[in-house]
């Protein structure tokens, strides 16, 4: 419990990142987590601390055969905790291994894998600043590196957070995620008689760039590749059961996908960007005063991200494009993609499989889900379909919110 403790305590940042993305899209874009999200926040929980998280003891009175879906909670708790400890295990043997090899990509996947070791050692964050130091040079990956260093360093006290960001702009200028990186850094330093020229200069900066990528989709798959190699524990029929029911996932699916799907659940990306700042610097009752200098970089910003891989940069980009055009031309334009950008997260509670999860680490959250749903035929939402939220609804029919929200 200790360890488990120190681990919470220096990748808090992390798992509060997801508790506090859930917010924000509840906030900034009209919706509230679906049950599959909340799912999915259980099981990145129990990657994040390390751990599978044991199921809840509240079912000791349901009776059934050891190893079956009806076994005791307590039954259940324990096969968890048993195949936390050999994962940890398996996952430390792997580590030390790679320390022993001492290659670049072996310094990247030590970094990548750290955070997930149920071990005193990951508590301490310069572990993983020394690793990623000595990872720059991997070909294929400057960028993701770049961006794993500035992010680690963003809150830290342990290192230089401006000459992170400075070498992420100089990898990666063409990012705008970089730049509104460095615009929420600058929101949390000491505040200068140059803040909102600041401001505005990383929001100008930002919207001269050609894409959007705050490399969740490239973490996650690069933590999946490193983990391939991991000797994972074998399932016996406790812990697959136990498995099914974190995971939520019925008898009909085959017990040879259930590794794959754990593997899946722990390849989650650890660091989810800030983004205050940036919705301040961009806040529609602001922005559209007479005489605003941020429209139209924020109205790029934000169309950049609607585009970006990740759920949570599309939902928080179609929605405020949508506030940033209520009444112009494009107003019909991104009314619709709203309305997509919630049909897209709908589904997801009703599609989700271990297939798809281990696709999202593969390729990403939207292009996975796009594929999906394109498969089954669900690829766009049917005419006049129309998300539960009340906010939603009133943004995509009218391009305003409720007046009492």
């Amino acid at each position: 419990m200790k360890s488990k403790t120190r681990i919470r305590s220096a990748e808090g940042r992390g798992r509060l990142g997801r508790v506090w993305s859930a917010a924000l899209l509840a906030t900034l874009c009209a919706c509230s987590p679906s049950s599959a999200d909340r799912a999915g926040t259980t099981a990145k929980t129990g990657a994040a601390t390390g751990a599978v998280q044991p199921i809840p003891t509240g079912e000791a009175d349901i009776i059934g055969k050891p190893g079956s879906p009806r076994a005791p909670a307590s039954t259940k708790a324990a096969a968890m905790t048993r195949l936390s400890e050999d994962i940890s295990a398996a996952l430390q043997a792997h580590l030390h291994m790679l320390a022993a090899r001492g290659q670049a990509r072996d310094r990247l996947d030590i970094a990548l894998l750290l955070p997930l070791l149920d071990h005193d050692s990951a508590a301490d964050p310069s572990l993983r600043r020394d690793s990623l130091a000595l990872a720059r040079e991997v070909p294929d990956q400057r960028a993701l590196v770049a961006w794993l260093e500035a992010m680690i360093c963003i809150d830290s006290n342990g290192c230089d957070s401006r000459a992170a960001l400075t070498r992420l702009q100089q990898v990666e200028p063409d990012n705008a995620a970089v730049w509104l990186l460095t615009l929420e850094q600058e929101a949390t330093a000491q505040s200068s008689p140059r803040t909102d020229e600041t401001q505005l200069e990383l929001l100008s900066r930002a919207a001269q760039a050609s894409r959007y990528d705050d490399h969740l989709a490239d973490t996650s798959r690069e933590t999946l590749r490193a983990l391939q190699p991991v000797r994972w524990p074998p399932l016996d029929r406790d812990s697959e059961a136990a498995l099914r029911d974190m995971l939520h996932l019925s008898d009909s699916v085959p017990a040879s996908a259930l590794g794959p799907a754990l593997m899946a659940t722990y390849a989650t990306a650890m660091e989810i960007p800030p983004y205050s700042a940036t919705a301040g610097a961009c806040e529609p009752d602001t922005v559209l005063l007479p005489g605003s200098h941020r429209l139209a970089p924020c109205r790029t910003v934000m169309s950049l991200m609607a585009d970006g891989d990740s759920l949570i940069a599309q939902a928080l980009g179609t929605t405020r494009m949508v506030r940033l055009s209520p009444d112009g031309p494009e107003a019909t334009h991104w009314r619709e993609r709203l309305r997509q950008s919630h049909w897209l997260r709908a589904q997801w509670s009703r599609i989700g499989s271990p297939a798809l999860s281990y696709a999202i680490r593969e390729h990403g959250e939207v292009p996975a889900l796009r594929a999906e749903l394109a498969r089954r035929g669900l690829g766009m939402p049917p005419p006049g379909w129309l998300p539960e939220q009340p906010r939603a609804r009133s943004l995509i029919l009218s391009g305003r919110l409720p007046p009492d929200s």
